[in-house]
């Protein structure tokens, strides 16, 4: 990814309505990227989920949307929400790592980082980017945007170093566009990983 968002969206939006909801309930659903569309995009998304009766990937998308918007009070209902029903989906299929990095994301918005954390770490102990450069750099990244949300920079700039040293989808303009890893925006280390030379 070259890190142009206005490439993407307008790319997004140059699909069918019905088409471009199914990228972002995929993108929600297997990467937890649903902000890479437009805010019109998403609630498109958030309709066709709630009508699937698809409830873990519908919160985890409006919990997220919410969170770009700054709604913290709405953000911390949705959180609440998402959390049953991702732990209910999620006592069914306890080894399914995206469904607990959707769940780690939940726990990062309702404001218990501890949690969130462990929850991210569970998944990324069981398939992270050194034992699977696609699903598993997906989880580590997802690992290292919860981390930055619940403000461990350190750790969160780790995994992005580990991640730009190896040969996936996660990049430099990935990282300057992507709104978790801009929350580390005024550290040196995040400008120098964003912007190699």
């Amino acid at each position: 990814m070259r890190g142009d968002l206005t490439a993407a969206r307008r790319f997004a939006s140059s699909l069918t309505d019905s088409a471009r909801a199914s990228m972002v309930i995929v993108a929600t659903r297997e990467w937890y990227q649903g902000w890479v569309v437009d805010a019109a995009s998403r609630a498109a998304a958030k309709i066709a989920l709630r009508n699937a009766s698809s409830l873990p990937s519908y919160y985890a998308l409006a919990v997220q949307d919410t969170w770009l918007r700054h709604d913290e009070r709405a953000m911390r209902a949705l959180a609440d929400s998402s959390l049953q029903s991702i732990g209910g989906r999620l006592a069914m299929l306890p080894h399914d790592e995206r469904l607990r990095m959707m769940y780690a994301f939940s726990y990062a918005y309702a404001g218990q980082c501890r949690t969130a954390i462990a929850q991210g770490d569970s998944a990324n102990a069981t398939r992270s980017v050194q034992r699977d450069a696609f699903i598993g750099a997906g989880i580590t990244q997802q690992l290292a945007q919860v981390l930055a949300l619940c403000g461990e920079r350190d750790r969160a700039l780790a995994l992005a170093d580990t991640l730009l040293k190896r040969p996936v989808v996660f990049t430099a303009g990935w990282m300057r566009i992507d709104p978790y890893f801009m929350l580390l925006g005024n550290d040196p280390r995040y400008i120098q990983l964003s912007n190699p030379r």
